[in-house]
């Protein structure tokens, strides 16, 4: 989905970005492999990017779950779905 010529997704990788965030992991169920293809297109948009894919929908929290076991990141963890995309600052969240 686009607003304003973006992907949802971009918009939220550079809010990340902007505010110092160079690593994420991104969900992925329906419409996987554009998803990928798309990241990589972009080079992930500067960004190291891990891609966690969902064969059976995990929803939130699993997907944050199955996320942290797979790549065993110990790092602080901020969750922002691309469909909630907010004007919020991001370092509240964080």
């Amino acid at each position: 989905m686009e607003v304003a010529g973006r992907t949802l997704l971009e918009i939220t990788l550079a809010r990340l970005r902007g505010f110092g965030i160079s690593e994420a992991i991104v969900n992925v169920h329906h419409f996987a492999d554009v998803v990928v293809a798309y990241l990589k297109a972009h080079d992930n948009f500067g960004m190291r990017i891990e891609v966690s894919r969902e064969d059976v929908l995990l929803d939130t929290g699993g997907g944050l779950k199955k996320s942290w076991l797979v790549f065993s990141w110990k790092m602080p963890a901020a969750t922002s779905p691309s469909c909630c995309t907010t004007s919020m600052s991001s370092v509240r969240l964080i």
